[in-house]
């Protein structure tokens, strides 16, 4: 690993903790309301996701990389951010499922049940969907899927953070260079 790689793994892992901790404690003051399913959750950790992204990306430019950042790093800075960030929830997802609230999962299955009853559909589409579902709504898949799709909407938000923190030299001498 080159030295260069150094600092931007160490700031992604800095700020992927405290984004990883801020979606930690998002979920916990929800699942104390008793809003364990709530859209507003999911938006309010989407926001704190992207402004996470951004000041950490915003961060390596300006203290690591002397202020210049092309498009490519910005993106794999803030992708790198989003990783650490969905290693941490994954964990916490899975110790919550294991030692907070067992019931978790059976909530969560309801849900989706329901989703399918209002959704109209057949009594046999609906077996079959909770089958599915069944198979997938376990810890172990559910901690997976968390690192998969915080990683996914992180770079998301990292192909637009990355247009506006993108610093070249633009100098006369860089061109000689």
């Amino acid at each position: 690993m080159s030295t260069q790689n150094k600092p931007q793994i160490k700031n992604a892992m800095n700020y992927g903790a405290i984004i990883g901790i801020a979606l930690i404690i998002i979920s916990l003051l929800f699942y104390m309301m008793n809003e364990t399913t709530s859209e507003i959750q999911n938006y309010l950790g989407y926001l704190v996701l992207a402004v996470g992204v951004y000041i950490g990306v915003k961060n390596q430019r300006d203290n690591e990389q002397n202020g210049l950042m092309s498009y490519g790093q910005a993106l794999g800075s803030g992708t790198l951010i989003s990783f650490f960030a969905s290693i941490i929830m994954a964990f916490y997802l899975y110790l919550f499922i294991f030692l907070i609230d067992e019931s978790f999962v059976d909530v969560l299955l309801e849900q989706a049940e329901n989703d399918m009853i209002d959704a109209g559909q057949s009594d046999e589409q609906i077996e079959l969907g909770m089958k599915y579902t069944r198979m997938f709504v376990t810890p172990f898949w559910m901690s997976i899927m968390s690192v998969i799709v915080y990683t996914v909407i992180g770079f998301i938000f990292s192909l637009v953070i990355a247009v506006f923190l993108k610093k070249q030299d633009d100098s006369f001498d860089s061109n000689f260079q």
